[in-house]
């Protein structure tokens, strides 16, 4: 079938998973939608900022269980995974595709109010939730770790004190079976109550490997377990503890660009077929994640003391990865290990007035992370490659490590207050203070981007991040806001590289961003109409480039910028059907960026299309014996190039999505029957590229560079249905 007539057929039926606000069956209208985006509770209509939330019972029906799978749902925020351990998100222009420790991520993740924010914790279990908020821009007052593109926040599910639980069993494509569920006690009625969570994936490889393992196997487990104690109503502490425990199989590897330069030897052996493999190295995952919070709120009477205390860790082995996307054993990564361990301690005050028209949040933050990194990596020249010819030795047990020790500390405060000239004019200030530390070293085995090193590297950094608002009610139902906010993420050092660039280290990033939005709810709550228009000034916009020879390189860019449009809306048209329509339009460049001898200025921004944008909708069918429920949605991303160079090779469009599924919903509400279907046309794109011409391409001594380019990378997943068999008591 077309996709125009695919995409005509889900306008038509209506299809969609929704976000939270979209959620009508109950009354026929959008229902408020309560967001902590500003630290405090607020409906999400009155919080002036470009939000987006999701509820976490309406990401679990539509088997959304990670974040690579959240994004195609967030127009404006991007990913590139090429293993578990290695996540880049991006938003509004913000990235950062250097995965060592000694670099911060553009993008933020908090998780229970914990900051979570490096590429190694953004691949876990997305299960039991309360919900899912999108902040986008920078984040540079309220939250614990500076952000310049944005931060994604996840809030799991708390203790109640009613007695209560659910269930889910799926079955599905590759064997897959899934289980998860949720047990919910009261100890003490009124004081004490537990929450027991878990989550269980299993399925065989979805990509077939003709040199091994098959890939994409999955075996992963996780459980969380909370205890909240609330002796009365003054007071409450809330205990959180997780566990992650991975020994998945299968990291998919290929050509993805410039095939028709590979070695004549090379191509012979590759399959062009997306969905199909042949490397010579599955990769196997042991990753393990732990910690344990602790959240106290204290109602002191002029508003609550709020403690988040948090320690996490996180421990991740992954053996045998193939890097070249070859049957032959060119590029391999024999052993790559992530240890990292973090302590958070965040102390803040919050104060609402009784009368709303005063509102404060204030505090303290500090932050200690030691992540160590090793990144194995054993060469073996192809003959006929521009290596092979130069008569490169091969390199066995070669390595790059860092291990880099982060202390951040912070003081912040943000007041809002309705100004008695005007009514419904309110000014929101604050600002955040910060003072990064870093300190390790980083070292090179020898052999692949030239010789053996070991150096002690330290810097530290510090700086102010203001912020202010004007927001106004145009009508009880129309909020109009103007932001100008500002953004900072600390230098750092890179670490799979040369000497010289270890030990200088690059920058820090700044960012200005400005914002001006309209947030409306019409029509008795039927429709939901929210528009933000944003321009984001960077300066030191730190990035990497992709590898030139056996180098990369990661500094700053001397500007940067990113205009553009954002569009949320959701409507409740008729009895039983709700809709929504997101769009985003980014226009981002690099204002001045030069790599090397190379002036790249005016370059398009990683992984940030012009146009993106999803939609769909929901409805349901009443029987005697309950609902019939059909749902679907359509996203879309236009071309994006996925390096600073802007390479013909190295891009990413998603070309439409489609996902669809038919639910039984009976005994009122409580079990559900489910068969769903996610890329229904299978559709491919990539999600991340390395060159590798200096391995694998023909060589012209007449040229500059003397070997032609070509793009070794990651595809995202393939068509996947299942059935879900699911009940609530």
């Amino acid at each position: 079938m077309p996709k125009v007539q695919a995409l005509v057929i889900i306008v038509v039926s209506a299809w969609l998973l929704p976000p939270v606000a979209a959620q009508a069956r109950e009354g026929d209208v959008l229902e408020e939608v309560i967001v902590t985006a500003q630290r405090i509770e607020q409906n999400l209509q009155d919080v002036p900022m470009a939000v987006t939330a999701f509820s976490g019972d309406e990401l679990a029906k539509r088997q959304v269980v990670d974040f690579e799978q959240l994004v195609l749902y967030t127009p404006g925020l991007n990913l590139t995974v090429a293993a578990r351990t290695l996540t880049q998100p991006v938003m509004r222009g913000g990235s950062s595709d250097e995965d060592g420790p000694g670099v911060d991520l553009a993008v933020g993740l908090f998780v229970d109010e914990v900051y979570l924010g490096r590429n190694i914790d953004f691949s876990f279990d997305l299960f039991d939730l309360e919900r899912v908020e999108v902040l986008r821009g920078p984040q540079g007052t309220l939250f614990g770790r500076n952000v310049t593109g944005g931060l994604i926040s996840v809030t799991t599910k708390n203790p109640t004190n009613e007695f209560g639980g659910k269930g889910e069993i799926i079955f599905g494509q590759y064997n897959r079976f899934d289980v998860r569920g949720a047990l919910n006690v009261p100890i003490i009625d009124g004081v004490l109550a537990t929450r027991i969570s878990f989550s269980s994936r299993n399925a065989d490889g979805a990509i077939p490997n003709a040199s091994g393992p098959d890939l994409l196997q999955d075996d992963q487990d996780s459980i969380r377990g909370k205890l909240l104690y609330t002796p009365n109503d003054e007071f409450r502490f809330l205990l959180t503890s997780y566990y992650l425990r991975d020994r998945s199989v299968g990291i998919p590897r290929d050509i993805v660009g410039f095939s028709e330069n590979l070695l004549p030897e090379l191509r012979a052996l590759i399959d062009p077929d997306p969905r199909k493999a042949n490397i010579d190295a599955a990769g196997k995952y042991d990753r393990r994640i732990w910690g344990v919070s602790g959240k106290l709120d204290w109602d002191i009477g002029f508003g609550t003391v709020t403690s988040v205390t948090s320690w996490h860790k996180n421990r991740s082995d992954l053996s045998t990865l193939d890097v070249d996307g070859t049957p032959e054993a060119i590029l391999t990564s024999p052993d790559n290990v992530n240890d990292a361990e973090q302590f958070t301690q965040e102390l803040r005050h919050s104060y609402v007035s009784d009368d709303g028209k005063i509102s404060w949040v204030g505090g303290a933050y500090y932050m200690n992370i030691d992540w160590f990194s090793r990144q194995g990596l054993d060469l073996i020249p192809f003959p006929g490659s521009f290596l092979g010819i130069i008569g490169v030795p091969p390199v066995l047990g070669g390595f790059f490590e860092q291990q880099i020790k982060t202390s951040s500390y912070a003081v912040f405060g943000q007041f809002t207050y309705a100004l008695p000239f005007a009514e419904g004019l309110r000014l929101t200030a604050g600002g955040r203070y910060t003072k990064d530390k870093k300190s390790g070293f980083t070292a090179d085995g020898g052999g692949v981007t030239g010789p053996a090193y070991n150096i002690n590297v330290s810097g530290d950094w510090t700086a102010f991040t203001p912020k202010v608002v004007l927001d106004y009610d145009l009508t009880e139902d129309i909020l109009s806001y103007l932001s100008a906010t500002s953004g900072f993420k600390s230098g750092g050092f890179a670490w799979v590289t040369t000497m010289a660039e270890a030990m200088e280290g690059f920058d820090p990033e700044k960012v200005w961003s400005y914002e001006i939005g309209i947030k409306s709810r019409l029509f008795a709550d039927r429709l939901q109409a929210n528009i933000a228009v944003f321009r984001a000034d960077y300066t030191d916009l730190q990035f990497r480039s992709g590898t030139v020879g056996t180098e990369s390189f990661v500094g700053n860019a001397g500007a940067a910028s990113i205009t553009g449009v954002e569009m949320e809306f959701q409507a409740v048209p008729t009895e039983n059907l709700t809709l929504f329509l997101n769009y985003a339009y980014q226009d981002g460049q690099f204002d001045e960026l030069i790599i090397g001898e190379t002036d790249f200025s005016g370059n398009e921004l990683p992984l940030t299309p012009k146009h993106s944008f999803n939609l769909g909708g929901k409805y349901y069918f009443p029987l005697t014996a309950g609902d019939l429920v059909f749902s679907a949605d359509y996203q879309y991303k236009s071309t994006s190039f996925l390096d600073p160079e802007n390479n013909a090779g190295a891009v990413q469009k998603i070309d439409g999505i489609i996902n669809a599924s038919v639910s039984f919903v009976f005994m009122d509400g409580r079990a559900r029957i489910s068969l769903f279907g996610r890329n229904l046309t299978d559709e491919s794109y990539i999600t991340r590229v390395s060159s590798l011409g200096v391995f694998l391409g023909q060589v012209n001594f007449a040229n500059a560079p003397p070997f032609a380019q070509v793009l070794a990378g990651s595809f995202n997943e393939p068509r996947r249905w299942g059935v879900s068999l699911s009940y609530e008591f």
